[in-house]
């Protein structure tokens, strides 16, 4: 089902999602000629909201089809796109310059047609009615054509971004993995931002062509009126190529420094956003929220200089022609004499070059942009794709009968790839690759016989997953063979689960049935978990399944495996070591020995108990394979150092099994209660109001530029800068007085049509230096001096006006950086990572670069307008009340336009977030989809989220057109009332004023429609601005401030004020009063009347299963979470008083899910440069990292359980008195476990430790137990003792009874 056809009322609050039939097509296509020229179209739609698909000619599937055909040979993607739409732009270019011809014509001819009847007391009425009439058929004419070519640049532009998205997503699926965060974030950034930069090079490019014709022509003309030595004054626009070029190229040369500026930000938010919850309990969103600030004043930067640039660009566009025509006329008046109608064309024809200056400007612009976007976009299909495994397949003569998998000599490579910089930029800037931390398995020989049972092990480091996943089709050897026979199924070391039910995750695109669906669920444990959820197994997930905890997400994805159709081997990453004992065992009872005992199953495990019933089991030391045999010989075999570590490896783990699952969401289970509805919904981000666009927004954005004040000042100067120019205009009317006689009263009429009294013969309005006129040098040094005062105001106002918009882009991106790291961890979890990297990348880049251009065309437009209205008001008063009515009708016009155009803007934003979410869901998934083999299905489902943007999208296009050319018409009908008054007052009104109205009239057709466009389009871009404004409406947590100096921590003592806290927490006592936790309203406690008491010093062993509660007694006790009710005491004092900084930074975690950033090794351990380079290299051998780590300014390829032990690294660098270690161990072998165990006995000795425990080893270095079951405290006293109690037996007899 499309998720975004929808009916929108503009009665309703809320937009109605409903699949659209589509019957007979889109309307666009079945269209006549006439009524696709004009958006006619459109009429049902801008009354009936009904957003229709676009037809399969715009669509993703087709278009990238013809693009990758296109691109066969190596072609550049350049070349290949130009193929693509060729034909369409030639013909499109045709319609267009057919409409510059009409557009010239009229107003140049045939105005000065109707000058001359002006000026002429003999012509006659007819003449003028002639002159008149043609001078409006062709204006429309000129319309009709532009609106054309409008519509057939949309189709062409909608074929392109369909393609170029559809490709990008292509490549990202056939991308050699591991994705690099920098690469990863280039290719959301080209999504969001490069592909729609080609779209705009389409629509706007074949405007902005149109340039150079109107320059040949404005040259044309004004040699035919006024000569050669004229077009000395047009002297101004050449000087100005150069120039604009050199402003488009230095615009865009900040830009593209600016982009890659934003991929390091995006890069390094994305990253804070997948661990924002260790972020906040490790207290680091200060040192990241500088880290973003630091890239984001380089943008800043960037963004300052293409502002100042692109503003001084814009500002020469109304500048020019008034420079360039006063010139003209000041060296012609040397030698010739100049009447109105030759002034007032040629003024008219200067405001025409003035367009061609500012579209070879846009063209330059577009060019520039446009070659980044493409080099972007080459530089992502360059990246290496996964091989095709046949390459490395065995000859028939060599592979074994009965292989399953067969690998001979072969070698398995994972790079980890980093972006080079200079010395003083950030390695993620894009500056080139090198490799980082890459590992190798070299030399893999083994086979792997079908329907067996195989069982990986290893230390940490030693390439079980780069094993596994080369089994699964992952990566592909780099050298030697690697053969697998059949399909498979694998199942990663931390699961990927999409947006999306239980259901369609475990289903996965296959046919349901329903038979082997409830049968896989019952074997995999996943019916009781069903029934504790709201909907079941129709419980939505949110993003990466942060609403299910870790074993409920490991079960799932096994579940995904069992039920998948047509696999012949299994390949499972370590799944077990997130589950409980029962859970585990009666997995393995029903999956591995029940419903696939005839397949074949590689696993990585160190759980004795079931690598004993392996019937291979394959030991990894030093990049490759050290052993391989059954459990039993390798247990018989201990004379080799090998088979000794592998003894010493099953030893450590006698005692070890998972009592529970990995980390509850900080949101918990019982955030799982989203409805299914909402999947209709494209985010579930801040609902956007469907009226205009509230004050509160606006000054969101005048509150940063620096308030109301300012935008008084900038407004002031926008009126005097467009006033200069307009009084150049006046001065020349003024000028044209002939103040020697009076006007002289005919007494008789020359045709008899008109009374005598009426028939007045005025003298000849002329500008000549030869006149007998002492004011002469006057107003030519007047005319001349408006030359300096034009340039001086215009530079005055870009100057201003980037500097406005600089800092008002700067301040609302500083308030929702630190908002985000202020927000709590259920908003970040609510609002998804698609919208927030929505709002950090499309809409901060509206608020960037899009807002301020639009914004300053929108008010230099408005100006303009006012300034035509007033001339010609001056000039003929009566013009006012058939204004009145025009503007009426526009009113009304405008108002069926703006019922639907807001709604249609915001949901064409809202629409992106889909296609970020699958973008980044893929990239955490890329494994598992390759393995399954569903790149099909997840490019049906992306290019569907697309084709659903794109509709949109064009249905919002459409409706700005609709408009644009009914205004355009209403711009012709003041153009022609104009030409109509010049008529009626034919001998009552000079020929100068009548020029001067008329060539001012005769602007607007252009100005009025765009002006609105922009209005339009500026109170779309301000949309990014109120999704942005809402996103800081959401409440933080209470009493926040990542910096302990500002005011918002007043509520709370500081440790300068308060001696207790300065020391504070000094032994690490804990008591739990009463403590109630929920997570919402209507869901069940998490923690009900908890109540303990912990001495300093003591090691508590956390046990319990599934939703005790565990995770729950650290979000409550580091404050992630409000309590309900009750308090928690650290060393005496309520910790609901200690402002959040302070007291997280007082605590300690060792997290689950290890955290590791796309930074240096410095940087991921010392973020605050807190501590020297002795002081890190001492954690580092502590954790035994110190033989692996390089530099510590250098970013390393970790595997899992080194991240884990770089996480305890952290931990003895806080050397905090309260310590809490959330499943620390659970994705560590046992070696590194036994590391980790002893860490805890010595270096953590003096503090009060929370374990949660998994290992029977570290829960015999506890003192005390707390069992917890559904949230309560079922049991609680010393290890000795707890121990022995029933219920506790009962969840560890099965692992001790194993044996060794």
């Amino acid at each position: 089902m499309r998720a975004y056809l929808r009916r929108m009322s503009p009665s309703d609050s809320k937009q109605s999602l409903r699949p659209c039939q589509n019957v007979g097509g889109h309307p666009a296509d079945g269209a006549n000629p006439f009524s696709f020229a004009t958006f006619s179209w459109m009429n049902d739609i801008m009354s009936s909201h009904v957003v229709p698909q676009l037809s399969s000619r715009e669509g993703v599937e087709r278009n990238v089809e013809t693009l990758r055909l296109a691109l066969e040979g190596g072609k550049p993607v350049g070349t290949a796109l130009w193929s693509l739409v060729r034909k369409r732009v030639y013909f499109t270019t045709f319609v267009y310059l057919s409409s510059i011809v009409l557009g010239f014509i009229g107003p140049t001819l045939l105005m000065r047609r109707v000058l001359t009847f002006t000026a002429s007391s003999e012509a006659g009425k007819w003449e003028g009615l002639t002159w008149v009439g043609l001078l409006i058929l062709c204006e429309f004419g000129r319309v009709l054509l532009f609106t054309l070519t409008w519509a057939l640049s949309y189709r062409t532009a909608l074929r392109l971004r369909a393609a170029t998205m559809g490709l990008v997503y292509r490549k990202l699926l056939r991308v050699h993995s591991p994705l690099g965060e920098a690469e990863a974030s280039k290719m959301i950034n080209v999504i969001g931002t490069d592909c729609g930069r080609i779209y705009d090079a389409v629509v706007l490019g074949q405007v902005a062509i149109a340039g150079p014709v109107v320059l040949i022509l404005s040259a044309i003309y004004i040699v035919w009126e006024l000569g050669w030595f004229s077009l000395l004054g047009m002297i101004v626009f050449p000087l100005a190529y150069p120039l604009q070029y050199l402003l488009a190229r230095g615009s865009g040369s900040f830009r593209r420094r600016g982009m890659e500026a934003q991929d390091s930000r995006i890069s390094i938010l994305t990253q804070s956003l997948h661990n924002i919850k260790f972020l906040k309990m490790f207290g680091w969103e200060p040192h990241f929220h500088r880290l973003v600030a630091k890239f984001r004043a380089r943008e800043v930067t960037c963004l300052r200089g293409s502002g100042l640039l692109s503003s001084a660009s814009t500002v020469l566009g109304p500048t020019l022609p008034h420079v360039g025509v006063i010139i003209t006329f000041l060296i012609y008046l040397n030698s010739g004499t100049l009447t109105p109608a030759q002034c007032f064309t040629i003024l008219f024809v200067f405001s025409l070059v003035g367009y061609s200056v500012r579209a070879v400007n846009q063209l330059a612009d577009i060019r520039y942009n446009t070659k980044i976007s493409t080099q972007r976009l080459q530089s992502l299909l360059r990246l290496p794709e996964v091989g095709d495994c046949h390459n490395h397949w065995l000859s028939s003569d060599r592979l074994d009968p009965d292989a399953a998998v067969q690998l001979e000599n072969a070698t398995l490579t994972i790079a980890r790839r980093v972006e080079e910089a200079d010395a003083d930029e950030s390695k993620l800037l894009d500056k080139g690759h090198h490799d980082v931390g890459s590992f190798h398995l070299n030399s893999l020989t083994i086979v792997i016989k079908r329907g067996s049972i195989v069982g990986v092990c290893g230390c940490v480091g030693s390439g079980k997953s780069t094993l596994l996943e080369g089994i699964a089709g992952c990566i592909m050897p780099t050298e030697g063979y690697l053969h697998v026979v059949g399909r498979v199924a694998y199942v990663p070391q931390t699961p990927w689960l999409f947006k999306g039910t239980i259901r369609e995750n475990i289903v996965f695109g296959e046919p349901f049935d329903s038979i082997r669906y409830y049968n896989t669920v019952d074997a995999c444990c996943l019916t009781p978990d069903f029934g504790s959820l709201p909907l079941g197994d129709l419980t939505e997930i949110d993003g990466n399944g942060s609403n299910l905890s870790g074993g409920q997400r490991s079960r799932v994805a096994l579940a995904r495996a069992v039920y998948s159709f047509n696999r012949d081997i299994f390949v499972w990453d370590d799944p077990f070591s997130s589950l409980d004992a029962k859970v585990a065992i009666t997995i393995w009872d029903r999956v591995v020995k029940g419903l696939l005992r005839q397949y074949t199953l590689v696993v990585s495990t160190h759980l004795p108990q079931f690598l004993e019933q392996c019937d291979q089991v394959v030991l990894l030391q030093g990049g490759t394979i050290a052993l391989s045999g059954t459990h039993q010989e390798l247990i018989l075999r201990q004379t080799t150092s090998p088979h000794k570590n592998y003894a010493q490896l099953l030893h450590s783990q006698s005692s070890h099994i998972s009592l529970e699952e990995k980390v509850e969401s900080f949101s918990d289970i019982d955030a799982c209660s989203t409805l299914r509805k909402k999947r209709d919904s494209p985010h579930q981000g801040p609902a956007s109001n469907e009226g205009s666009i509230p004050w509160s927004v606006v000054n969101l954005w005048v509150g940063g530029a620096g308030g109301i004040l300012v935008m008084l000042a900038l407004l002031f100067v926008f009126a005097i800068s467009i006033g200069s120019t307009a009084f150049s205009s006046w001065w020349l009317k003024y000028w044209f007085r002939t103040p020697s006689f009076p006007p002289i009263m005919l007494n008789n009429a020359t045709d008899g049509s008109t009374p005598p009294s009426q028939i007045i013969q005025q003298p000849e309005e002329i500008i000549s230096a030869d006149q007998d006129d002492n004011r002469f040098v006057m107003y030519r040094n007047v005319y001349a001096a408006m030359i300096g005062v034009i340039f001086i105001t215009a530079l005055f106002r870009a100057v201003f006006f980037a500097i406005t918009c600089v800092k008002a882009s700067k301040s609302i991106h500083e308030k929702m950086s630190l908002h985000l790291f202020r927000s709590r961890l259920k908003v970040v979890d609510r609002l998804g990572f698609g919208h927030l990297v929505n709002l950090f990348s499309r809409d901060i880049g509206e608020v960037d670069w899009s807002l301020p251009t639009t914004l300053e065309q929108f008010l230099q437009n408005v100006f303009i307008i006012l300034a035509i209205f007033c001339l010609v008001s001056i000039v003929f008063p009566i013009f006012l009340a058939p204004l009145a009515i025009l503007s009426l009708i526009f009113v009304w016009v405008r108002s069926i336009y703006k019922s639907a155009i807001r709604v249609l803007k915001r949901v064409e934003t809202e629409a992106k977030t889909p296609i970020f979410s699958k973008m980044g869901e893929t990239i955490q998934g890329l494994a598992t989809i390759r393995s399954y083999g569903k790149q099909t299905l997840l490019t049906r489902s992306f290019e569907e989220s697309v084709d659903d943007f794109q509709a949109v999208a064009y249905t919002s296009s459409g409706a700005i057109r609709w408009l644009a050319i009914r205004l355009d018409c209403l711009a012709v009908a003041v153009t022609g009332l104009t030409a109509i008054l010049v008529l009626l007052f034919h001998g009552s009104v000079s020929a100068a004023a009548a020029g001067l109205a008329l060539a001012y009239a005769a602007q607007l057709s252009g100005v009025f429609q765009f002006t609105v466009r922009l209005a339009s389009e500026t109170e779309a871009k301000f949309v990014s601005v109120e999704r942005i404004h809402k996103f800081l409406m959401i409440p933080t947590e209470e009493g926040r401030d990542i910096y302990p100096n500002n005011s918002n921590n007043a509520n709370y003592s500081s440790s300068d004020d308060d001696p207790l806290l300065s020391t504070w927490p000094f032994s690490g006592r804990i008591k739990y009063d009463a403590v109630t936790l929920t997570y919402s309203s209507d869901a069940r406690p998490a923690l009900n009347q908890v109540s303990f008491e912990v001495m300093p010093g003591q090691k508590v062993g956390v046990v319990g299963r599934t939703g005790c509660g565990k995770t729950s007694l650290g979000n409550a006790l580091f404050r992630l979470n409000e309590l309900w009710s009750g308090e928690i005491f650290l060393d005496g004092v309520n910790i609901a008083t200690v402002p959040v900084k302070r007291l997280r930074e007082s605590l300690c975690v060792v997290p689950q899910e290890p955290a590791v950033f796309p930074v240096s090794v410095r940087h991921n351990l010392d973020p605050g440069e807190e501590h020297g380079d002795a002081k890190l290299w001492e954690v580092l051998r502590k954790v035994g990292l110190v033989d692996v780590v390089e530099s510590l300014d250098t970013e390393m390829g970790f595997s899992l359980g080194q991240q884990q032990l770089l996480c305890v690294a952290r931990a003895l660098l806080r050397n905090a008195k309260v310590v809490f270690l959330d499943e620390a161990i659970s994705s560590v072998d046992a070696e590194t476990g036994a590391v980790i165990d002893r860490l805890l006995a010595t270096e953590f000795e003096d503090a009060t430790v929370f374990l949660v425990a998994h290992r029977m080893s570290a829960l015999s270095r506890c003192d005390v137990i707390l069992l917890l079951e559904d949230g309560q405290v079922r049991d609680f006293g010393p290890t000795e003792t707890v121990t022995k109690k029933s219920e506790f037996i009962a969840n560890f007899d099965h692992f001790e009874r194993i044996p060794l």
